[in-house]
């Protein structure tokens, strides 16, 4: 560390025999923020053939070390917004108070909706697959209550998190999140199941069989479940030749049959299920178009929300708003089909 002055500069420097580097961030204060300056200067024959190499690193890497910050401190910035609020919202706030468990929720719309609840006050227990993504989420959200680790790829995984969730005691809502996306390749998990199929869809099934059952219950599914058929009769894709786009929309379709399922057979629990819309995350890719800051709200706004819009059952949202949903997902026969496939496969008996 060369330079420390605090609210003003810090730097750095490395050096060996070819390549020198000094670093060094400027802050400059302005109304309603602070201004950061990044300032990199390299020499040395190793630091010239870098730049012919990759003569665009520097300023990439400088560019994802703003974006990071800029996205670290407008978070920070709206917790510290929130714990603001006086005593008398405080106290109201915390007459309201939900609890929720969001699977997951280590990163993207997981974490957001996550963090959108725990700004309005609730207690949101976190899902990661591992201990390495748990601790992203740690770091990114450490006012979370807790963070269940485990993997829903395998029946054992539900299992296990399902047990782990229930020994932090009952939730006031669960928001089934966990999926991979619409560009997977084939591949059988350690059940024999195509992956997208057992994450996708037999995990909420288990989930929401096994977790202590809550006051309300959201499924995210998918525009793209609109296009889908159920396919039942080829839910494994044995019969099919593998499409990981038609694979991830039947997985959304099936997603919502299970909330409508749940709504019929569940009449005391609130379930429902939504679209994010196709948004920028590392699940729907850096070109799509919706907007992000959308994409979030209504899964938080179902699971916590006291708008008596929010307080309905077995209906299918966009952005705050009912919509209708496939047709196939509301046919009966379709979501008994479904229950019944993921019982055999999984083992495991929706409690009626």
């Amino acid at each position: 560390m060369d330079v420390f002055e605090p609210d003003w500069e810090i730097g750095w420097s490395g050096d060996n025999p070819s390549f020198k580097v000094h670093h060094s961030w400027v802050l400059v204060p302005e109304r309603g923020g602070t201004r950061v300056i990044t300032e990199e200067t390299q020499k040395g024959a190793d630091a010239m053939m870098f730049r012919l190499k990759q003569p665009n690193a520097m300023y990439d890497g400088h560019d994802w070390w703003m974006s990071s910050l800029k996205a670290r401190s407008e978070r920070m910035a709206r917790h510290e917004k929130a714990a603001a609020g006086n005593r008398a919202e405080s106290t109201l706030r915390r007459n309201r108070m939900s609890r929720v468990f969001v699977s997951g929720s280590s990163a993207g719309l997981g974490l957001m909706a996550a963090d959108r609840l725990i700004n309005q006050g609730h207690k949101v227990v976190l899902h990661a697959r591992n201990a390495a993504r748990a601790e992203d989420a740690r770091r990114e959200l450490p006012q979370g209550e807790a963070i269940v680790i485990g993997d829903v790829e395998t029946i054992a995984g539900m299992n296990d998190i399902a047990a782990r969730v229930n020994a932090l005691g009952r939730f006031d809502a669960v928001i089934h999140n966990a999926a991979v996306g619409y560009r997977e390749g084939y591949r059988v998990t350690a059940d024999g199941l195509p992956h997208v199929f057992a994450i996708n869809m037999l995990s909420a099934y288990v989930l929401t069989a096994l977790i202590k059952r809550p006051k309300r219950l959201v499924y995210l599914s998918s525009g793209m479940h609109h296009h889908a058929d159920a396919n039942l009769d080829d839910i494994l894709w044995q019969k099919r030749r593998w499409n990981g786009s038609q694979a991830y929309a039947e997985s959304k379709l099936h997603d919502a049959m299970l909330a409508f399922a749940i709504a019929r057979l569940w009449p005391e629990v609130l379930s429902n299920s939504l679209e994010p819309g196709w948004v920028p995350t590392k699940m729907g890719g850096p070109s799509a178009p919706e907007d992000i800051n959308q994409a979030h709200l209504t899964q938080a706004w179902l699971a916590a929300g006291d708008d008596p819009k929010a307080a309905v059952t077995g209906k299918y949202f966009y952005h705050l708003k009912q919509i209708d949903p496939n047709p196939q997902a509301k046919n009966l026969v379709l979501q008994d089909g479904l229950i019944a496939i993921c019982t055999e496969i999984s083992g495991v008996t929706l409690p009626v």
